[in-house]
């Protein structure tokens, strides 16, 4: 027995060792990889669903601790509305609710009519800023541009008040030499 294992041991690493050396054949080949390949992609599915499992797991905790959380707040509002239905037990009839609804809507009314009011004097104030802006800026124009020609003219007269000053104190000069008082005052120019 021992020999029939040994031969048929024998026989069978001789078998493999023929299959390693022997090739595949291109279907077998093309098996195996198809095999293989579904077999990653069966794992990474499983590996998914693991993962997903685990979230589902996780949400469930958190949805049932918000629910908790829900129910408690709910528990806490319906006995604050308790509580203040049971301060303020007075009946309200419909005219009162009405006349509140006209109060409100006159009052929004006159709060919209206020709101057109300010953006009409808005509106006037900044047409009246522009036209000032346009004003400032004409006679900013008329200063940069204006000025040398005023600038001249004032030069101009100036120099022929010099001149007149002049004019005069030489003809009272020839005055007091012929003789002649004359009542007019000299003119000095003033210094600028």
């Amino acid at each position: 027995m021992a020999d029939e294992k040994k031969k048929k041991s024998g026989k069978e690493k001789k078998g493999k060792k023929e299959k390693k050396s022997k090739p595949l054949p291109i279907r077998e080949a093309i098996l195996t990889y198809s095999v293989s390949q579904r077999e990653q992609e069966l794992e990474e599915v499983q590996c998914m669903v693991d993962q997903l499992q685990v979230k589902c797991d996780r949400d469930r905790e958190r949805n049932e601790r918000l629910k908790e959380e829900q129910e408690l707040h709910l528990r806490n509002l319906l006995s604050q509305v308790h509580n203040a239905s049971s301060v303020r037990s007075e009946e309200v009839c419909r005219e009162e609710v009405l006349e509140s609804l006209r109060g409100k809507m006159a009052a929004e009314r006159d709060e919209q009519r206020e709101v057109q009011e300010l953006l009409s004097s808005v509106s006037s104030v900044e047409a009246e800023s522009a036209r000032v802006c346009a004003e400032m800026s004409s006679w900013h124009r008329f200063g940069a541009e204006e000025r040398h020609v005023l600038d001249a003219a004032i030069g101009q007269l100036r120099k022929e008040m010099a001149d007149m000053a002049e004019t005069t104190e030489d003809m009272m000069r020839e005055c007091a030499v012929s003789g002649l008082h004359m009542p007019i005052a000299p003119c000095r120019p003033s210094p600028s």
